[in-house]
């Protein structure tokens, strides 16, 4: 399983949980933006699955 709650290291990371990174104005050069530099924010954690058979 791939962990969620990573670093960036192209966004400003304000908190992983829960996930607040965002774009550095420095890239926001027209209205066009690269799906890598696009924030990611979240206003409540990511849920925990458990699989059971």
């Amino acid at each position: 399983m791939t962990n969620p709650h990573k670093v960036k290291p192209y966004l400003l990371t304000r908190s992983l949980q829960p996930e607040n990174q965002e774009t550095p104005i420095h890239f926001i050069n027209n209205d066009s933006m690269e799906n890598q530099l696009f924030y990611r924010r979240n206003h409540l954690s990511y849920p925990t699955l458990s699989y059971s058979n």
